[in-house]
């Protein structure tokens, strides 16, 4: 129970991370995912494969509406999301 509310947690930051800078240019909402829900359109994304600094930048500059990084499934801790979520947040797009 824990872990599934680290997951959403980390995938509603992530959404953050990615559509915060591109809404407040845009004044728009701060999370796109809402956004686009509220219009009945889906959001695409998918699961951190790359879960690196070099990562997060490839997928701040794709077209996903979100990103999940999953602590559960594969050999990832806190220390790696927080590095993620940095990297993530200097990216062009971020």
């Amino acid at each position: 129970m824990m872990r599934n509310a680290i997951r959403a947690c980390c995938a509603a930051l992530l959404g953050l991370l990615l559509a915060a800078p591109a809404a407040a240019q845009q004044g728009g909402r701060l999370n796109r995912m809402i956004e686009l829900w509220e219009q009945g359109k889906p959001a695409f994304g998918s699961f951190a494969r790359f879960r690196d600094a070099a990562g997060a930048q490839y997928y701040a500059a794709s077209q996903q509406d979100f990103v999940i990084f999953d602590l559960e499934h594969g050999p990832a801790d806190f220390g790696e999301l927080r590095t993620f979520c940095s990297s993530c947040s200097t990216a062009a797009r971020c």
